[in-house]
Parts: C-alpha cells; structure tokens; sequence
C-alpha cells in the first residue's frame, strides 16, 4: 500500500493555535473534502446527503478542534467524526441512489494502449466496480477506508469502532466476494493477478470516487457555508477573498475529462514498478493456509535457463509461458527472481498453518476470560464459540465468554482461513 494519504500536521497545529487562520482551514478543507464527500456518498447514495455530511462534519471540526490533543491523529479524528454524521443522515430513511449522479466510465481511456487490452482492462474494471456497489454499508466502509483512504486496519477499527478482528473479517469477505463475481462473470484468477489483484480493486474505487467527485462548485458553497458559522464564533474575519476554489460550474463531462487524464497515468498499477526485463510481480496478500500464487509479467520473451528463483537458497520450480513466470511460494520468507542480469525480491507473509492458542487468563463470577493468540489470519469470532453443559457462548472478541461456569469449559477457536484448536478450560474455584 501507499503511504497514507494525510495532510501534513503542520496546518492542524496552525489552526488550533489561531482559529483565524482561514488559510490553514482551507488547506485542511481542500485536503480532505473530496475524500469526505466520497466516504459518505457510498453510503448515502445521494449528493445532496453526502454534501450535508461533509459540511457538518467541518463544522464539527471549527467548533471542536481545540479539543484534538495529538495533531497527528487528527486524520482519524475527522473521519470518526464523519462517520457518525454519516450514521445519523443513514438511520433516517432508506436511501435511493439518483441516477442522474452515475457519471459512465467507459468514456475513460488509456489512449497509449491498444483497444483488445483497453476492453478486456475496463472489462475486468467494471465487473470489480459492480461487486463494490453492491456492498451493504457495513463492508463498503471498512473497503473504502482501507482501499480508497489507504488506512491500517487500527485506524479503521476506531473510526467504525469495531474489533479489529472484525475488519479483517470483513476485508477478507469483501476480497471473497469480489473473487467469486469476477469467477461468476467467467474472469480467470490469471485475468486479475496479470494487473494485481490488490492493485485492481484500488483503481476501482479511485474511478468511483472520481465518478462521484465533488465540483469545485459544489465544494466552493460548503466552505463559504463553514466560514459562515465561523463568522459569529469570532473565528475568521470577512470570507471575501479567503476561499480558493474556482467559481465557475464543472460539468460531467468535463468531470470526466479529469478522470481520463488522471487514468492516463494511473491505468495501470503494479506491486513493483518496471525495472528492465521484469515488468509486474503480483500475487494475493490475503492470509491463506495454501501455497500462494506468484505471477511475474516480464517485457521481453526469455528462456527458462535465463531464470531463477529462490527462496533461502534454495530453488523453486517455476513454469513459463510467453512473457509470464509462474510459481508456487510454500512458506512465507524472501523469494529472490532472477531473470537474466534483472533481480526482485518478494517478501510472502500471508502463509497462515497454525491454528489458533487459547488459555484461561482469569475467572470471574460471571464471566471468563480467554488469552487468545494467532499466527497471521487472525480469530474469526464469528465462527468460534465455547460450549458448556451442551449449551454454545460466544466468544467476545477480546477474550472474554459471558456466563457461569463451574466446571470445564469447551473452547473452538477458527481463525479466518480455517484453521482450528479444540482447548478444555478447566475452571478451579479452590
């Protein structure tokens, strides 16, 4: 993943210490409201709510920045804050998506490749868009924020407030739903790992979001409206002169025309850039107990004496066809490619064969509490649970299983790639 897109603390520490530092505000609001805007549209699926968010949510900020402590949590602070507005515009009422605001992203093209990749890019393209709108808001969130915002899963588990265990739940089923609809629309796994498959749902959400960017308009009248209520708080001065965006209305086609420019130098993504002979690398980093998969893509054809790999010195099998390598990682560690004088390391990490440990921590009246550890997956609460007197607990997700117990407990622990652990907890009142 990319480094995580937040604006320098800089402008935070500016506006805490001098709330009439308009400019400092307008760094922070120009920063972060299309990204805003985004995060509560895929919600709402409605302009005009999304568009209401996004003010409050700044206004929030206004009244409450002297409250933040660490300037360097302010990135999580403003999206915690916007996700409760989201929350509350979204329990109102069902929301209908306006179909005037769909912006068609066939109109996009990378004019530098030919029309059979073009069509079989947008092809795959469209069919991972399609999967991510059909989300419920509860795996949309957790993907927008994690794909889109590029968050680690801690900030995302306090912004939703949410186990931590449980965005990964909801990233690995989101990644499984996406795996299943591409198979369901005949896309071979080799169709997506040839671009990355990681890679590729990134670009997806970046052409929804430009799809569904706010105007320059639309974002002029939400910061004047902010400077409005600052006005009264003693905050700012005149709004004359302070706002820096452009006046004139943005069309979609116009809108459209930034997105292609902008896909033309991001059409294409990879996990390692080109250097040389080897082109992309790529492989799913979802945990797994299986081997993984890696593709290389080279740019020249090779022979198969011209290649290399290993890992800890020792050498694996590779298969070859055209401009493809192929192997199989069956252990987690460095994977040296060497293709002809061209040489890449990968680092495979997801290899998940241990099942998960469980011991009794402590023992209360009413409840006891389990020291859970696992390897790399992590405990999939969902499917785990404790059984006593022929009767099932669940299994909070720090360890603790509500009731009284007098005697020895049960406990099944599944972490999220299925491995399993069978423990007796014996409970000793002496």
């Amino acid at each position: 993943m990319k480094e995580h897109k937040r604006i320098d603390s800089e402008y935070v520490i500016r506006y805490q210490k001098n709330p009439n530092d308009l400019d400092a505000f307008n760094q922070i609001f120009n920063f972060y409201n299309h990204g805003l805007y985004y995060f509560s549209y895929s919600y709402l699926k409605n302009r005009d709510d999304a568009e209401e968010v996004v003010q409050e949510t700044f206004i929030k900020i206004v009244k409450n920045i002297h409250s933040l402590r660490d300037p360097d949590s302010f990135h999580t602070w403003l999206f915690k804050i916007c996700y409760s507005n989201i929350m509350l515009h979204y329990r109102k009422e069902v929301r209908y998506q306006n179909m005037d605001d769909v912006i068609n992203m066939n109109d996009i093209q990378d004019a530098k490749k030919s029309q059979k990749t073009v069509y079989k890019e947008k092809e795959l393209l469209h069919a991972v868009e399609d999967t991510i709108e059909e989300l419920n808001e509860r795996f949309k969130s957790v993907a927008v924020l994690y794909y889109l915002d590029e968050m680690k899963i801690a900030e995302i588990s306090k912004i939703l407030e949410i186990p931590e265990g449980t965005v990964k739940t909801r990233l690995m089923k989101v990644r499984g739903m996406l795996k299943e609809r591409l198979g369901e629309k005949g896309i071979s796994p080799n169709a997506y790992l040839s671009i990355g498959f990681t890679p590729l749902v990134i670009q997806a959400f970046q052409e929804l979001s430009k799809a569904q960017e706010m105007s320059a308009v639309q974002s002029q009248i939400i910061l004047e409206k902010v400077h409005e209520v600052m006005i009264p708080l003693g905050m700012a001065g005149t709004v004359s002169g302070s706002v820096a965006t452009a006046s004139t209305s943005i069309s979609k086609k116009a809108i459209i025309s930034i997105a292609a420019a902008l896909a033309t130098t991001a059409a294409t993504y990879t996990l390692l850039k080109p250097t040389n002979i080897i082109d992309e690398i790529a492989y799913f980093d979802d945990p797994t107990d299986k081997l993984v998969e890696v593709q290389v893509l080279l740019n020249e054809s090779v022979d198969k004496s011209d290649i290399q790999v290993k890992r800890d010195n020792e050498v694996i099998d590779v298969e070859m066809s055209d401009k493809r390598i192929q192997f199989n990682a069956e252990e987690n560690g460095t994977y040296s490619i060497q293709v002809k004088n061209n040489s890449k390391e990968i680092e495979i990490s997801n290899i998940d064969r241990n099942a998960p440990i469980a011991e009794l921590k402590e023992y209360y009246k009413d409840y006891i509490l389990l020291s859970i550890d696992d390897d790399i997956a992590g405990i999939n609460y969902e499917t785990s649970y404790a059984e006593y007197k022929g009767e099932k607990y669940p299994i909070n997700d720090d360890g603790k299983i509500l009731g009284s117990f007098d005697t020895a407990v049960k406990v099944y622990l599944y972490d999220n790639v299925g491995n399993y652990s069978e423990y007796t907890i014996t409970i000793n009142k002496g």
